[in-house]
């Protein structure tokens, strides 16, 4: 007798999808049939023209793919030993775009900062088999920032505290690149306000009242320093008073410090400081009276004179001034009181 036999065929039912991203899983259905009703089907054999042997179940779902176009190829094999002819299909696989962070400046970030008062963005996205249509940034305390790959906002639109900041592209597939993550950390500088001044023109050796307030959002203030601009460090306390500045024009600067280390600009005010006049004695006139001049007085004081010692006094440690001024002078040292050329002298 004469047993003839026919060879099993194959058949792929489905794909699905047929087109996908790489990381994705495709699902695969098989099928097998053959005229011999009495066989059955022993191995199926699944595989990729890029990736090689996927399976040897009649269905399956992979997800380890290499990027590009595959062409995916199923056999089955009888109890007899007998292998189909191999069917193929088709399957897409996209390479996922790789994004990179490459530069966040300044990192930290400081608000009431007169240098930085922006934070700049640069980030790079790459597709080998494609372009790249859109951009996202976003933070964790903030939201979305902006939807390009580089850009730059203004660090008082961001919140104070540490960012976990992503960024990622989707390329014209359609596909999102895997996001990648840094951080940025916010911080606000204290501020300073200088809220009084007793006035801003004392005359030298008046007390001068100096009174601020340090605020800091995000900490405690822990410094406070005051400077002149003669005379340098004035007050490390909150509110100060002093009567010892220089005579001349003063900017006198506020400044606060956080827990953070952090300063804040400085609050500025001005203060003219009145220099105190200075009197010389040059000369009396006349320096000498002798009894034979015909006259025994003194000509006495008038608005224009600063001061008028007589030093005629009998006793005590004062020389009393007789003009307006009332410049009263403290003796030194003990002189004497004795009998002058006219009423009383002093000897020294």
């Amino acid at each position: 007798s004469l047993d003839v036999r026919s060879y099993p065929t194959s058949q792929i039912l489905s794909i699905s999808p047929n087109s996908t991203s790489e990381g994705l899983s495709v699902t695969f259905t098989g099928n097998a049939s053959d005229p011999d009703s009495s066989e059955t089907f022993v191995t199926y054999r699944w595989w990729s023209s890029i990736d090689g042997w996927l399976s040897d179940s009649q269905n399956f779902s992979y997800s380890d793919w290499t990027p590009g176009n595959h062409t995916i190829y199923l056999q089955v094999k009888d109890s007899q030993d007998y292998w189909s002819m191999p069917v193929s299909g088709e399957l897409f696989i996209n390479d996922l775009p790789a994004a990179s962070i490459d530069s966040i400046t300044p990192n930290p970030a400081y608000n009431n900062n007169a240098t930085y008062t922006t934070v700049t963005f640069n980030g790079t996205v790459v597709d080998v088999d494609g372009s790249i249509t859109t951009y996202s940034w976003s933070s964790n305390k903030d939201g979305a920032l902006s939807a390009s790959s580089d850009f730059v906002i203004n660090v008082n639109e961001l919140s104070n505290g540490n960012h976990t900041i992503t960024f990622r592209g989707k390329d014209d597939y359609g596909a999102w690149s895997p996001t990648v993550t840094t951080y940025l950390e916010v911080m606000e500088n204290p501020d300073a306000t200088i809220d009084s001044v007793s006035a801003t023109f004392v005359n030298q050796y008046a007390k001068l009242w100096l009174n601020g307030t340090g605020s800091d959002n995000d900490g405690s203030i822990t410094n406070y320093t005051w400077i002149s601009s003669i005379d340098g460090l004035i007050g490390t306390v909150e509110d100060i008073s002093l009567s010892t500045l220089t005579p001349g024009d003063h900017t006198i600067t506020f400044k606060v410090k956080d827990n953070s280390t952090l300063w804040s600009t400085g609050a500025a005010t001005s203060v003219e400081v009145n220099a105190k006049p200075i009197v010389t004695l040059e000369a009396s006139i006349p320096t000498t009276i002798y009894g034979f001049s015909g006259s025994t007085l003194v000509q006495g004081p008038d608005d224009d004179t600063l001061a008028f010692w007589h030093l005629d006094e009998t006793s005590g440690s004062t020389a009393y001034d007789s003009s307006s001024s009332e410049k009263h002078g403290s003796l030194k040292n003990n002189p004497l009181w004795k009998t002058g050329l006219y009423e009383n002298a002093l000897e020294f």
